[in-house]
């Protein structure tokens, strides 16, 4: 699976603008500019002994005499002097409270409380209901006795229906202003720039705040949602402390929410792991003080990769909300953080709706994330479970030492199996979940071998197995515990032996990420089944190269269900000249093992490592497709640990349609005509990357003429389905 394995999710068609952002004169980004406003960021307010006791914030009437309603909190009763109140600790939840009165009572009704007497004197009965993170004063007066029934209830269509008319009547307010200011401005970043100019409050018009946006392309009814932006639903006090970094970027902060998107969330948190590629994801393609003019009328910017190209991505601050939080992925423990928030709500853009991006494979997603081909290793996790052999296990160390991300899966839930399900939870796992692996330790001599995992699902339950903090195998081989050191792990942290590996998780992959490289991603098409470019690429020195070639993604369009059409990268070296050129690989399933195979994948990537060498050179790296079809738009992305026009030098050419490489030939002739394309130059600290048109992929000044830098290329074209981003 992984990088060969074809999208399965129904979304919606997205159409896109394409627009490069670069100024011609910008080099490098000025790291003086407080970008993201860390330097006037404050700490949130900190919270009294009083709040400490609640999870969802805090009642607004005060007292000692604090009763928890269920044994788990959720509500409470609070009572001072003759009043009493109630506050509901949870944001999921509609409390119905009940309490029948003995007719010696004296009581009146408080706020929205309904009190009525009971047939022939019994007493009183006093009904309210309260609402999430809400307190409702209830009753006044002398209590002698009382019964109590209390409901735990999920929100009501009513209740959530009600909040949409108190925010949307703010979204329609400035929805309508905005399309009055703003009519014939056709991209986001145009209408944007405009709001900046007019210091206008920003909204999406292409991905508005409703619930299109939510339901769109989904086969199954999905809850109301309600819309606000962070000054709407957050306390007044914390308004002015929101900003799209606040705490250190760890994946321990990544908080799934209730969308049901284990899958992204997953991959957010292995991104997480590399802290400088998640900053720069939210960069200013221009000018970094743009930043927080935009932030502060409620717009952000995100870089995807999609199809291969990277895109620039404008979204509003309007989330869906519950109880005082965004409802989905967010920052835990930190409401005023922002940036996984905006990060699921670009990628929903992206793909049209909310409920297009429930379920996927998260490699997948991070390879969305990074740009990083990806590939899945759950058959030869499964095969060495049953042979007892190492094979994967070495492979994982080689990539752990290369600083490639590793993520262990755990089987998906299944809801019949309550006996499976609490194996997983005994251990603090999640069923359905990906788990990042930080370090391999082999000991050959003692037969042990160990990885170390993060677990930022379910934290505060200890890992209790083998090789946990206390087990006396640490004592026992002291060695191991002085490599490993378990006495200094980060919390949420622990080593687990690769039997238990095996044991509680189904599969692997890996994210064959270089956080220090440079990628180049260039656009071609496919015409009936012949691309209309290939990269000759020449070395002087040995060196280890990655690539993949990248088709337009289904999710979210009309296509979605359909495959892909087979497609193949196809390696080959001339060893001096291009009159006979021999294949030397072709890409598979295995990003790391390419085979002399040729093996079409029907997949939306594929991708493969290759080692070039200055004897084999000039060689040629061909995308190949089955398909007979006029044009198959394509993306070939190619990964080197630095700029090309060194030791490396890449120049693109035609290969002719009668070519014998288009029939699988081994031997063929290299020769063809040069030709040029449209390309990016992406490195992971400088965000949006500039784009080209040349023949050489080189950012050199002293590259030919036809070298041209594309700046503020403005294609208009149709959006379907509310969709504008930077292309």
């Amino acid at each position: 699976m992984g990088c060969g394995v074809s999208t399965t999710q129904k979304p919606q068609r997205v159409e896109y603008y394409n627009y490069n952002v670069f100024d011609k004169k910008e080099k490098k980004r000025d790291k003086t500019v407080d970008e993201f406003e860390e330097r006037t960021m404050k700490p949130l307010p900190e919270k009294t002994e009083f709040e400490k006791k609640f999870k969802c914030g805090a009642p607004t009437f005060v007292s000692e005499d604090i009763t928890p309603c269920f044994d788990n909190g959720l509500l409470y009763r609070i009572v001072k002097d003759d009043v009493w109140a109630f506050y509901n600790d949870t944001r999921n939840y509609e409390m119905h409270v009940e309490f029948a009165f003995s007719r010696s009572s004296l009581i009146r009704a408080l706020g929205s409380t309904k009190v009525k007497q009971v047939k022939k004197g019994a007493g009183y009965v006093a009904v309210a209901v309260v609402y999430p993170t809400e307190t409702v004063m209830y009753v006044k007066g002398s209590i002698i006795s009382f019964k109590s029934k209390i409901k735990a209830l999920p929100l009501s269509e009513e209740y959530l229906q009600g909040r949409v008319r108190m925010y949307g009547r703010m979204v329609e307010l400035e929805m309508k202003g905005l399309r009055e200011l703003l009519e014939g401005f056709p991209t986001d970043d145009a209408i944007l720039a405009e709001c900046v100019r007019q210091t206008s409050p920003f909204i999406d018009i292409h991905f508005p705040p409703n619930q299109d946006s939510i339901t769109r392309g989904s086969n199954r009814p999905m809850k109301t949602a309600i819309w606000a932006r962070p000054h709407m639903y957050l306390p007044d006090t914390y308004s002015s402390l929101v900003r799209i970094f606040r705490n250190t970027i760890s994946p321990m902060r990544v908080d799934s929410g209730e969308l049901g998107d284990s899958w992204l969330v997953c991959a957010i948190a292995a991104l997480a792991e590399y802290p400088e590629m998640v900053r720069s994801m939210f960069h200013h393609p221009r000018k970094p003080e743009l930043t927080p003019e935009e932030r502060a009328l409620g717009a952000y910017r995100v870089t995807l990769n999609k199809h291969g190209w990277w895109k620039n991505i404008i979204v509003d601050d309007y989330l869906p909300v519950l109880g005082g939080r965004a409802k989905y992925a967010g920052s835990r423990d930190d409401p005023c953080e922002m940036w996984i928030s905006i990060l699921e709500k670009a990628y929903a853009k992206v793909h049209g709706s909310y409920a297009n991006i429930v379920v996927g494979d998260p490699l997948l997603a991070l390879q969305d994330l990074t740009g990083y081909p990806t590939t899945r290793y759950d058959e030869s996790f499964a095969s060495d479970m049953q042979t007892g052999d190492t094979e994967l296990l070495e492979r994982l160390d080689r990539y752990n030492q290369s600083g490639y991300y590793i993520g262990l899966i755990t089987p998906v839930r299944d809801v019949a199996n309550e006996e499976k399900e609490n194996f997983y939870k005994e251990a603090g796992l999640m069923m359905g979940y990906m788990y990042t692996v930080r370090a391999v330790r082999r000991f050959t001599e003692e037969k042990i071998y160990l990885l170390r995992i993060c677990n930022p699902w379910s934290a505060a339950v200890e890992w209790k197995g083998d090789w946990n903090a206390n087990d006396p195998k640490w004592s026992e081989h002291p060695h191991i515990a002085e490599v490993c050191a378990p006495a200094n792990l980060e919390s949420g942290t622990f080593w687990m032996s690769w039997s238990d590996v095996q044991r509680y998780f189904d599969g692997c992959g890996v994210a064959f990420i270089r956080s220090k490289g440079v990628d180049y991603r260039i656009r071609g098409n496919f015409v009936h089944g012949v691309p209309d470019f290939c990269v000759q690429l020449t070395v002087k020195k040995t060196m280890r190269i990655g690539c993949m070639l990248s088709q337009k993604d289904r999710r979210g369009t009309e296509k979605a269900q359909d495959e892909y059409p087979p497609i193949m990268l196809t390696l080959s070296s001339g060893r001096g000249s291009l009159d006979t050129m021999q294949v030397e690989c072709n890409s598979n399933l295995d990003v790391d093992n390419p085979s002399n195979q040729f093996t079409f994948m029907q997949s939306r990537d594929v991708g493969m490592l290759c080692t070039l060498t200055p004897e084999c050179s000039p060689y040629l790296l061909i995308p190949r497709v089955i398909s007979d079809e006029a044009a198959v738009p394509y993306t070939l992305s190619l990964f080197f640990d630095d700029k090309l026009g060194g030791s490396v030098k890449a120049v693109l050419q035609a290969l002719p349609p009668d070519n014998q490489v288009f029939a699988n030939f081994p031997s063929f002739s290299g020769k063809g005509t040069p030709v040029t394309a449209t390309f990016q130059v992406h490195r992971p600290d400088t965000g949006y990357p500039p784009k080209y048109t040349n023949r050489e992929l080189t950012e050199s000044t002293n590259a030919p003429k036809e070298n041209k830098r594309v700046t503020k290329e403005l294609t208009t074209q149709p959006i379907t389905n509310g969709s504008a981003v930077y292309s």
